[in-house]
């Protein structure tokens, strides 16, 4: 047992380090902005937002179905067919980013319209999306070759892909934004420059890894890519859902409060978002580990133990990050510089934001665990009934009963149910299992 703790602590620990300080990019951008602009560039980015956060998905999507495909061909010996996995990811990549730069850049100020921006704000949303359009080829390399590495058997490096990554958005916009005074435009240069660093690091760490060593080239492209795609597609979902969510939130804030209730459910989804990823960081640690149990005979003891540790470490990092948001909601109003009339709803808003954490956790190590062991449809389903069905019912239903507070109750609702169905589509996979067994 305790091999088994000292296993999932060496690769959670690095993915949730990894996605939490990942998720600091979007914190590190509103500081800069909510300074350097205000509530106005606090807006304009968080409706923006959908278009890096799309592309970072895609990226992620198609690093985890390769990482997938690939553990699973390790676990099976078949070492030529693994490396095949790889190679079709950087094509997988490099053909979406392409097409990304494109879509984006012609569709901009349209597209900013569609989620809301108006007059400055639209203004400014259009000057971020179009530097982020056009650099879609970076940025998706830098999100998809992360998850990669991890898959490797390197979580270590794959942290320090996206610590380095972070710290030099940090630099990039303090040069950018206050020292040359690009605003918006600096803001996206240095998201950009900062994903060319991650990737470089993370492209680094597999060239050294031995895993593209040259050799024939299966001709099959097409098969690897489906694999890849179907293996990706849950994994998309969990990625991009907190920015679908935040696109609808962004709508009815403005329907109900404005563009400073936008103002403050931005600074909101800066603080929910790192917490997020950090227990999504937790699943995607272990998700290596499920991959190769449902890829060996006889690892259902092992498999079972790995469960177990996990959760009781969603749990208790889920309670304390919750507990932590709750207490120092005041300290956050001050430092992102919000106004005195946002302050109750602000408050009142990352308190019941908060609570959903628990519930997010433990969903979101379910579905990682059904992808990781092959069980895309189910995943999928349940990721993407979640994104389509309920979560914009309670984001419609719940501000016509409660207004405001209703688009802060949205989350919880929505984590509590998706637990429920996970819980439910658990219970009953197992009696089928039982009931397979005894026949």
């Amino acid at each position: 047992m305790k091999n088994t703790k000292k296993e999932v602590l060496r690769n959670c620990m690095p993915a949730m380090v990894c996605m939490v300080i990942s998720g600091l990019n979007t914190i590190i951008d509103g500081l800069f902005i909510g300074r350097n602009i205000g509530e106005d560039g606090l807006a304009a980015i968080n409706i923006a937002w959908p278009v890096p956060a799309f592309i970072i998905a895609s990226g992620i999507g198609i690093g985890v179905g390769c990482g997938i495909n690939y553990v699973s061909a390790l676990g099976k010996k078949h070492e030529k067919e693994a490396k095949e996995f790889l190679k079709n990811a950087f094509v997988f990549l490099a053909c979406a980013g392409i097409l990304y730069s494109v879509i984006f850049e012609m569709t901009a100020p349209y597209l900013m319209k569609m989620l809301g921006a108006e007059g400055k704000v639209h203004t400014l949303a259009v000057q971020y999306t179009r530097i982020i359009a056009a650099a879609a080829l970076l940025q998706i390399f830098g999100a998809g070759l992360v998850p990669i590495v991890r898959n490797l058997n390197m979580p270590i490096q794959a942290m320090a892909a996206t610590i380095s990554g972070v710290c030099s958005n940090f630099v990039f916009n303090t040069i950018f934004i206050f020292v040359l005074q690009m605003g918006m435009r600096g803001a996206a240069l240095g998201t950009v420059l900062s994903q060319v660093v991650t990737s470089v690091i993370a492209g680094v760490s597999i060239k050294k890894s031995g895993a593209l060593s040259r050799e024939d080239v299966d001709e099959k492209r097409s098969g690897y890519i489906k694999k890849i795609f179907l293996g990706g597609i849950a994994s998309f979902g969990i990625s991009l859902l907190p920015t679908w969510v935040l696109a609808l939130t962004n709508y009815q804030c403005l329907s109900y409060g404005g563009s400073r209730t936008v103002a403050c459910y931005a600074v909101i989804s800066y603080l929910v978002y790192p917490a997020q990823n950090m227990l999504t960081g937790i699943a995607d640690g272990v998700q290596p580990l499920f991959s190769m149990c449902a890829a060996k005979e006889n690892m259902e003891k092992k498999e079972k133990q790995i469960k177990g540790v996990v959760t009781r470490l969603v749990v208790f990092v889920s309670i304390f990050v919750m507990l932590l948001l709750f207490a120092a909601a005041p300290v956050f109003h001050k430092v992102f510089s919000l106004s005195s009339e946002n302050y109750e709803p602000f408050v009142q808003g990352l308190r019941i934001t908060a609570i959903s954490l628990l519930f997010y956790g433990l969903n979101r190590l379910s579905i990682t665990i059904m992808n990781g062991k092959g069980q895309h449809q189910e995943a999928s389903i349940i990721i993407y009934g979640e994104a389509i069905i309920y979560t914009p019912f309670f984001l419609f239903v719940l501000p016509k009963l409660f207004l405001v507070t209703g688009i802060w109750i949205e989350p919880v609702a929505a984590a509590v149910l998706t637990e429920a169905v996970c819980v439910i589509g658990q219970l009953r996979k197992s009696e089928k299992y039982e009931y397979t067994k005894a026949g």
